[in-house]
């Protein structure tokens, strides 16, 4: 009984972080040693293989940052983020959501706006050929929700865009424009000053 509860009281959680082309992933090994194991060293090789694995995932971390310090960020002046579903009370609450996110990640929110709704009525028989009196009308009503956003690097873009894209609820589409800022091409030059 008392290794059994010695073998309890060393059991410990590992958290392994290793980076991934998308995002960062956490694995939990909650394998003390010992358990469904014989002998005791089945955490310990666990230890030393993530030991490993986390520093291989550092040192390619800080090639990326030094690649990428030489490519230069984009920038955005103005990023459009529309979307539309069938249910209001959803998009009121995707809107309220996705603002809140955007103040969290200090991204500016110039205005939310209200499109007007766009109905799409038809009118069909009940029957498919013959009881003409009998009509059905179908009216299907497309609610809108956009929100402006500006002044964005395109780090920070897309990962809230990113952010935003994966909670979108089901039933809810969305478009997204966005307004590049672009050095002049080479072959346009400044106007020569009037002598």
């Amino acid at each position: 009984m008392a290794s059994f509860l010695r073998k309890v009281a060393s059991a410990a959680v590992n958290l392994s972080f290793r980076r991934t082309a998308d995002a960062t992933k956490v694995n939990a090994n909650l394998t003390p040693c010992g358990f469904g194991r014989i002998g005791s060293s089945g955490l310990c090789s666990q230890v030393a293989r993530d030991s490993v694995t986390t520093t291989a995932a550092v040192d390619s971390s800080v090639e990326d940052s030094n690649r990428s310090e030489a490519e230069l960020d984009v920038l955005y002046k103005r990023l459009e983020v529309e979307v539309r579903g069938h249910d209001p009370a959803v998009l009121r609450s995707y809107e309220w959501f996705a603002t809140t996110a955007a103040k969290h990640l200090g991204i500016t929110v110039t205005r939310t706006w209200v499109p007007p709704v766009h109905l799409y009525r038809r009118r069909a028989l009940k029957s498919a050929f013959a009881h003409g009196k009998h009509i059905v009308h179908y009216e299907f009503r497309t609610y809108f929700r956009v929100m402006e956003l500006v002044k964005l690097t395109g780090s920070t873009a897309d990962t809230y865009l990113e952010y935003i894209q994966r909670n979108l609820p089901e039933g809810v589409a969305m478009k997204v424009t966005k307004e590049r800022i672009e050095k002049l091409p080479p072959h346009i030059r400044p106007p020569i000053a009037a002598k």
